[in-house]
């Protein structure tokens, strides 16, 4: 069975990472501790995972434990800063069969994503990403290398961290959506990939 990746970073109401927070996962809607793994194969199930230096943190959820469907909610924790939720995240996403092999999809969906908030796509994958935040709204193709360029969008939308737009840019091995757009987006993303 595979595992599905999820991974973004924590951030506090100011925009400010969070080091060294604790990420539990739980079923959506619930206190029903999740089952989740730190890495893609092997090892034990756990409920939570720490936030590095940046903010990072990543978990993989396993298609033996829960199927397609299953949504789950994120709680970030940290002494002396109020505990921040999102519900209904998606981490299983669909493979569809086609005649050359599998075509993935991954999607995300925030009806508050911070101003500055950035969503990480699937690392070392290559495929389009469609992405609409606050009306702007763009089509970008993503190479395995993490490069990014965009292919259509509204005025707003770029191909690199600029301010003002609605962005997807190179992050390393993976894209990076980024809300710039001033102020908090009901953000809204759909990534396939191979």
């Amino acid at each position: 069975m595979a595992r599905y990746r999820y991974g973004s970073v924590l951030r506090d109401g100011n925009g400010c990472i969070l080091e060294s927070a604790t990420v539990s996962v739980y079923l959506a809607g619930t206190t029903t501790a999740a089952s989740i793994y730190t890495a893609s194969s092997g090892g034990t199930a756990v409920n939570s995972v720490t936030t590095d230096t940046d903010g990072s943190f990543e978990f993989y959820v396993d298609e033996s434990d829960y199927g397609y469907g299953q949504l789950f909610k994120l709680t970030g924790s940290l002494t002396g800063y109020t505990a921040l939720s999102i519900d209904n995240v998606e981490v299983i996403k669909p493979n569809w069969t086609t005649s050359a092999g599998v075509l993935k999809f991954w999607t995300y969906q925030a009806d508050a994503l911070d101003d500055d908030g950035t969503v990480h796509l699937p690392s070392a994958t290559s495929g389009f990403v469609l992405v609409a935040c606050n009306g702007e709204c763009g089509l970008w193709s993503v190479t395995v290398a993490g490069a990014c360029s965009k292919v259509a969008g509204s005025a707003h939308t770029a191909a690199t961290d600029s301010d003002g737009n609605l962005c997807v840019y190179d992050g390393g091995t993976y894209g990076v959506i980024r809300n710039r757009l001033g102020t908090t987006g009901e953000i809204r993303a759909f990534y396939a990939y191979n």
